[in-house]
């Protein structure tokens, strides 16, 4: 039998507890082959995914001269579609090695070897020289390997501390069972992202960054092997029409193209305008790459009464949507395939949301070209790390706020942690900036790795001026930011008793319903904020919760969160279980319920007079 064949036996005979519908599907030759970076897309790229040699060593031990397992990339270690499904220690080094063919690139261009992300510290050799060392488990990164031709062997060591160490890593645990109501799971460890080849000219565009600023987009364009005397030339079209041109871009610096006549992007109609972009030396075109934007504007104002509100393009809004853990019981932290990744999103836009937090982990960009597309708002998360505020009472508001006992200074780090979070927290702005559905960073989610959070959330600002700051979710408030962010499970929604006069009210986590559904269901101990006995109650105790949300909506809350999308493995309270295979509430129902609460937020926006009432928080 053959490797291939081995693997492809092995990749489907790994038990894993429960699987999804694409699991099957899954070919292990031919994984996620789609372009990996819809914003910014040459035609001449070579995908790495499929099936490696792979070893597990000790972590102190050099590269291993046999590589006695298959695993297929780019699934985790622990995932069962990797075909390893084991779990793996801070003591453990992953390496994988593969040999691939290509053609020699042709004069003026070289090949770049990219990785999606690999958590979280990665060696890479290609033909037995090192090409450097990347750590961070979330952010692309990559490496210039020439003009190649013919066969290389590509070996990767990674090493992965998970919970053992103080880097982002969200809500990965190595015994997640052993912790706090099972709201952590299974780690993600090695690659986890896409690997690809990319045929690109020696000066080229490295990095593009667009930012809509009213009727213009603001462009950086950083360029990579530049002698100086290079100039952009940018068009943006819709459906294939003109509306805006500039033939002297500057390189790595600002510049602003008007647009005529474009489209706003807005969750009811998510008009993406595509980008050309042209790097041009005199009249020579050097490079070219195709990408896309949204045209859009986001902020906190006050509406008619004074009510503090997001708003999108001028007009108020209330938010409404799913927390998003991004987990697959058969892939972990990997969809089987795109159309899995894009489910949940299509399924959340059909329940009437429109809103995604994606909850302490960054996912592959193809994600986020989905929410662009369907028209869905995202908050997005720093994936949490180092220690916790377990050990202290905790919880959102009333008699055991965090924050009495830990102020707005959070947790006390090393150096050493606080650096490695802050460059993968730059990193990340840097890589997700240009899409038009993120419209708020959350750096911290109740007190998790929290440190100097005035500070973190004014260097995210600084960062990225045009989106909210939601500076810390939940539990231990800092004070600052554009919201006020509160988590309330128990009995229903509220809203907080002393209201911040100068920040929006941000609902940033409530619901947490659960029900049990028998075959569907993570086989560890079960765990929501209410386990329901059966569906009828479970949409009686839904129904009195957003008729509770509705008031508070109407009386000036700007946004909410209910958790959560999915069931995640020990874990009952999502919409759909685990596998997606069941929807636990009605679906048309749920849509039309929050198409009214969304009518009922608008009109309470466009008055200017009474307030209705709510329940305070205690």
């Amino acid at each position: 039998m053959s490797p291939e064949s081995s693997a492809r036996e092995r990749a489907q005979r790994v038990p894993s507890p429960l699987a999804t519908r694409w699991s099957a599907k899954v070919d292990p030759a031919c994984v996620h082959p789609e372009h990996p970076r819809p914003q910014l897309v040459r035609p001449e790229w070579r995908t790495l995914n499929g099936i490696y040699e792979f070893a597990m060593r000790p972590a102190g031990e050099s590269r291993p001269t046999r590589f006695d397992e298959r695993i297929v990339v780019p699934f985790p270690v622990e995932a069962s579609l990797s075909g390893i499904g084991r779990a793996v220690t801070e003591h453990d080094r992953l390496w994988y090695r593969r040999v691939f063919s290509v053609p020699r690139a042709p004069e003026g261009q070289r090949w770049w070897l990219r990785f999606g992300a690999v958590d979280w510290r990665a060696e890479v050799f290609l033909d037995g020289r090192p090409l450097g060392v990347h750590e961070g488990g979330f952010d692309p990164f990559g490496f210039d390997v020439g003009v190649l031709g013919g066969d290389h062997e590509l070996v990767v060591g990674a090493w992965d501390p998970t919970d053992a160490g103080p880097q982002p890593r969200g809500k990965q645990a190595r015994h997640p069972s052993r912790l706090l109501r099972h709201i952590y799971y299974t780690p993600a460890s090695g690659i986890w992202q896409t690997v690809w080849l990319e045929l690109v000219p020696t000066t080229h565009l490295a990095a593009l960054r667009s930012t809509p600023i009213g009727d213009t987009l603001e462009i950086v364009a950083r360029l990579a092997g530049a002698r100086g005397d290079e100039h952009l030339v940018v068009r943006a079209l819709a459906l294939g029409r003109e509306v805006g041109r500039t033939d002297a871009g500057s390189p790595g610096r600002p510049f602003r193209l008007g647009l005529d006549g474009a489209r706003r992007w807005s969750p009811e109609d998510p008009f993406l305008h595509e980008l050309e972009i042209e790097v041009r030396r005199g009249s020579e075109t050097i490079d070219r790459v195709t990408s896309y934007f949204g045209l859009r504007d986001v902020g906190i104002r006050r509406d008619r009464a004074g009510r503090l509100r997001f708003f999108l393009d001028g007009e108020p809004r209330f938010l409404h949507g799913l927390l998003d853990q991004g987990y697959w019981p058969d892939g972990i932290y990997t969809a089987p395939c795109d159309e899995a990744l894009a489910f949940d999103l299509e399924q959340t836009k059909r329940l009437g949301f429109d809103l995604v937090r994606k909850h302490v982990k960054v996912e592959p960009a193809r994600w986020y070209w989905h929410c662009d597309r369907l028209g869905l708002l995202v908050f997005q998360d720093m994936p949490s790390g180092d220690r916790s505020t377990f050990g202290v009472p905790i919880g959102g508001i009333g008699p055991f706020d965090a924050a009495r006992w830990l102020g707005a200074r959070g947790i006390r780090r090393s150096p050493r942690s606080a650096a490695i979070f802050e460059r993968e927290l730059e990193a990340m702005i840097a890589n997700l900036a240009s899409h038009p559905s993120i419209v708020a960073w959350v750096p911290f989610n109740e007190g998790w790795g929290q440190f100097d959070a005035a500070r973190i959330a004014g260097r995210v600002k600084a960062l990225d001026p045009t989106r909210i700051v939601d500076a810390a979710s939940g539990w231990v408030d800092p004070g600052v930011g554009d919201v006020r962010d509160v988590h309330v499970y128990y009995p229903g929604p509220r809203m907080p008793s002393r209201p911040d006069p100068e920040r929006a009210e941000v609902l940033g986590e409530w619901g947490g319903l659960g029900l049990i559904v028998p075959g569907h269901t993570w086989p560890k101990r079960s765990f929501a904020y209410r386990i329901l006995p059966d569906a009828a109650s479970l949409e009686s105790a839904t129904a009195r919760q957003l008729d509770a949300l509705e008031t508070l909506a109407r009386r000036g809350l700007a946004a909410a969160v209910w958790t959560q999308t999915t069931d995640v493995e020990g874990e009952v309270n999502g919409l759909f279980t685990y596998d997606r295979e069941r929807t636990k509430l009605d679906a048309e129902g749920l849509a039309r319920r929050n198409l009214a609460l969304r009518k009922a937020a608008a009109a309470a926006m466009r008055a200017s007079d009474a307030e209705s009432e709510a329940p305070d928080a205690d």
